[in-house]
């Protein structure tokens, strides 16, 4: 009814992957929409997912906009690959860009009110970021991809998106006062060599008991 299908197997991708399984997929390609502004220079890690496309006779009422894409590289996959074989992709297999997440917008049947005219649909081709094994790996909380699915929700529901800040990182030099130097300086040159001849010395000791 919205013009999107999953697909049968699942995306594979050699190059963008979380080790050892190339099913383990790191998300870099997001296109231009309102639940991707912040998602720039991060990855999305989205397991087991299939390749979701649109379905050839549509509503031509429906807007379909693709958020998230696997690698240029990737490829689907309707059979497991098998243990210890290199992945790489079949003769028949889909190769290259393939939609993970897409949105859709059409136009209501029966709208509530001006502000619910539109119908939205987001579908997903892996449930698996919404569980705790992407989202909080170790106990570790994941707040960019946590953020990521709480907006896709609150675009749903016409409320305002979450921002995520980018973090910028700063690597700072080493300071140390000439006295902190002085003592560092004497403590390898003879700190570090006298430590290894008192314990020379006191094995020599032992051995001749």
């Amino acid at each position: 009814e919205y013009g999107v299908k999953p697909g049968d197997g699942l995306v594979h991708d050699a190059q963008q992957f979380l080790p050892p399984r190339p099913t383990d997929l790191l998300v870099r390609q997001f296109s231009a929409h309102e639940i991707n502004r912040s998602m720039v220079n991060v990855q999305f890690r989205m397991p087991d997912s299939c390749a979701v496309d649109p379905v050839e006779k549509r509503d031509p009422n429906c807007k379909i906009v693709p958020l998230a894409m696997a690698g240029p590289a990737s490829w689907e996959e309707k059979d497991d690959p098998k243990p210890g074989k290199r992945a790489e992709p079949g003769p028949h297999a889909r190769v290259g860009g393939l939609k993970l997440i897409v949105a859709v917008e059409k136009p209501a049947s029966k709208p509530l009110d001006k502000k619910h005219e539109k119908t939205k649909l987001v579908v997903w081709g892996s449930a698996s970021p919404f569980t705790n094994a992407v989202l909080l790996p170790s106990g570790l909380l994941q707040q960019v991809e946590l953020n990521y699915v709480v907006n896709h929700f609150r675009w749903l529901s016409d409320r305002t998106l979450i921002e995520t800040d980018v973090n910028k990182i700063a690597v700072k030099p080493l300071e140390m006062s000439d006295a902190a130097l002085q003592r560092l300086f004497w403590g390898v040159v003879a700190g570090f060599p006298g430590f290894v001849v008192l314990l020379g010395l006191l094995v020599w000791f032992l051995r001749r008991k």
